[in-house]
């Protein structure tokens, strides 16, 4: 047993873990040419642990497009380009 001494006193325990793994890409988007002036979707499909969506272009966030899906169009010489997804899930990310 322990004596009163040594039970006296303040203990933390910390976790330093994340609390939920990444989310898991179940499809990623599929790359595509199509002829300008038509229009494009991109959609991205995660598991059930996404809660947010973050569409990039040539690395850089595409304001207000936080959805499964980015639509594009009409397409110009512009639009050409890298396009990614970051889904998380508030603990972590998958690109």
């Amino acid at each position: 047993g322990y004596t009163v001494y040594g039970s006296l006193g303040q203990y933390t325990v910390l976790n330093n873990t994340s609390a939920f793994p990444p989310p898991t890409i179940l499809t990623q988007p599929v790359s595509a040419a199509r002829p300008l002036d038509s229009t494009h979707t991109f959609t991205i499909v995660a598991d059930s642990s996404a809660t947010s969506y973050q569409w990039r272009f040539n690395g850089d966030d595409i304001p207000g497009a936080t959805s499964p899906s980015l639509n594009l169009g009409p397409l110009a010489f512009t639009h050409a380009g890298s396009y990614t997804c970051v889904v998380s899930n508030g603990s972590a990310a998958a690109l």
